[in-house]
Formats: structure tokens, sequence, C-alpha cells
């Protein structure tokens, strides 16, 4: 995975999707999520940086106009 730094500041890695496609990660997973019986687990998995960039829509791929 390589790193680099989003237009807000903040240090995102580059994992690789089951497409080929590449995929923007928060390095620091979430510390603990809940599981099915409400018990507080830590977590391994790293999140989206598009779920927590307060700049996520301006990555948003525009709707090509109509011709």
């Amino acid at each position: 995975m390589s790193q680099s730094v989003c237009k807000c500041g903040k240090m995102i890695v580059w994992a690789t999707g089951p497409k080929g496609n590449k995929i923007p990660l928060d390095p620091a997973p979430p510390t603990y999520v809940v599981d099915p019986e409400g018990h507080a687990v830590r977590s391994v998995a790293m999140v989206n940086h598009f779920a927590t960039c307060p700049l996520a829509n301006e990555f948003k791929k525009k709707p090509e106009e109509a011709s």
C-alpha cells in the first residue's frame, strides 16, 4: 500500500480493490465495533477515507451533461 496526503490534510493509504480500482483508506482503524450480540470488539478493519473526509463531496464524479 502506498501513502499520500488528502486535500483535507489527513494521511491516507491506498489499497487495490477486487476490480483493480484504487481505494483511499484512513490509516488508523476504528478502535471498536459492535458485534451482532451488542459486544464492543476491537476492530482491525480500515475505513474508506470518503466516509471521514470533510471534502468528500469534492471528489464525486459529476454526471456527464446531455448533448
